[in-house]
């Protein structure tokens, strides 16, 4: 099974469950896995994002995540400190 097909399989049990902050959080991770397959798309290469660029995103998604954190921490934002964690 596709890091994809293991990211959409969660997506769906997060709907069944309501946990709205994995559905949120693996929405954003979908939405960034289909603005890399347009993008490849409009290259040479026209396939859909593979394994190891998935986790390339992911890794970036979480440096962006962990520097908003630090941000605020440093702007003394507790709540969205604590939103980002």
């Amino acid at each position: 099974m596709s890091l994809r097909e293991k990211i959409n399989e969660q997506f769906t049990g997060a709907l069944k469950s309501k946990n709205r902050t994995l559905v949120s959080t693996l929405r954003l991770i979908l939405a960034a896995l289909k603005e890399k397959d347009i993008a490849n798309r409009s290259s040479e290469n026209k396939e859909d994002v593979k394994d190891p660029e998935i986790i390339k995103l992911l890794r970036k998604m979480k440096k962006q995540r962990q520097d908003a954190a630090d941000l605020y921490r440093k702007g003394d934002r507790q709540e969205l400190q604590e939103a980002e964690i």
